[in-house]
């Protein structure tokens, strides 16, 4: 597993598709994951391109505690794509959505975003020191369009 900033050196409005895509011509036809969670996942048919996705990567779906999204539930677009066996990710690029278990910590991106721009201050247990500075030092997520 790999973090990559080519979103924060691309600078400006960012769309995970083309993110894949340049992701994808350096790798080739290597396996991709894109890790998301429950959350982000019920939402992606609202993301950009997003049905592009699947070409681009498998999506891996962090299950998170509490989560309105199970992995019994799969949302009817998904249902053809679901896969459980990891041999199927590592055996091709790309196109299967793969449910798994988190230890139960039930943050969320999505909910810190909406808290930081309600002025609120994240505990140090939902966010590292460095990352609350760094989105501090940069005003980020401070209105209420998130």
């Amino acid at each position: 597993m790999a973090a990559d900033d080519r979103e924060i050196r691309r600078g400006g409005v960012s769309y995970t598709v083309p993110t894949l895509e340049s992701l994808r011509v350096e790798i080739g036809a290597q396996p991709l994951c894109l890790l998301v969670g429950s959350d982000a996942f019920a939402s992606l048919p609202t993301w950009h391109r997003w049905q592009q996705l699947f070409a681009l990567a498998h999506i891996v779906v962090m299950e998170r505690p509490g989560s309105p999204l199970a992995a019994t539930r799969v949302l009817p677009w998904a249902l053809e794509r679901l896969s459980s066996d990891i041999t199927e990710i590592a055996d091709s690029p790309a196109g299967r959505v793969l449910f798994v278990p988190v230890t139960p910590l039930d943050i969320s991106a999505t909910r810190l975003r909406a808290a930081i721009a309600r002025g609120e201050t994240p505990s140090p247990d939902e966010l590292p020191a460095a990352a609350w500075a760094y989105i501090n030092e940069h005003h980020l997520f401070r209105s209420t369009a998130i």
